[in-house]
């Protein structure tokens, strides 16, 4: 066994001295996993461990917030240290831009804000609003950078073929 785990995934029996299982899970490197840890400097982090949350779930995963993660600590904020939880969870709001083929849309987000999730929606009518499945069939995400604790995220709407379609991030607490 090598000092690294797989950068391509596998899967992982932690246990205790006496060689109770402590947990199991497998991890992924392909969406909805956090690409930024498929050798690229990052590490997989834990969102809010203390909740116990399923390993074996790519949304109980994110990207460490510096190069290298953060061994045996966390390297999650604080939402107290920020005036709003739009401040907390953003480093720049939503940008769109449409063409006639494509409507993209650029945001920044502090990787380590691990007390709020992001939540892309898509509506018709403003009225119903449906979460996208995560599995690019809906919003593509074709581009999220880890520098320095942010992440600039690009995403573009997969299907134009509704006359309007709006799409919104909801901030959710955890």
């Amino acid at each position: 066994m090598g000092k690294n785990l797989s950068n391509s995934g596998e899967h992982l029996i932690l246990r205790d001295r006496g060689g109770a299982v402590i947990v199991e899970f497998s991890y992924d490197d392909h969406n909805p996993w956090p690409h930024e840890a498929d050798g690229a400097g990052s590490s997989l982090t834990m969102i809010r461990p203390e909740s116990n949350p399923d390993p074996s779930l790519p949304t109980s995963w994110r990207p460490s917030r510096l190069t290298g993660g953060s061994p045996g600590t966390s390297d999650a904020l604080l939402a107290s240290s920020y005036p709003s939880l739009l401040e907390y969870a953003f480093t720049t709001l939503p940008t769109p831009a449409a063409s006639d083929q494509t409507f993209d849309f650029t945001w920044g987000e502090r990787v380590g804000a691990d007390d709020v999730s992001l939540h892309l929606e898509t509506s018709t009518d403003l009225g119903t609003w449906t979460p996208d499945p995560g599995d690019g069939s809906e919003i593509q995400v074709l581009y999220a950078n880890t520098s320095d604790g942010t992440r600039t995220v690009l995403a573009r709407l997969v299907d134009l073929s509704a006359v309007r379609k709006y799409v919104r991030i909801r901030v959710i607490p955890r």
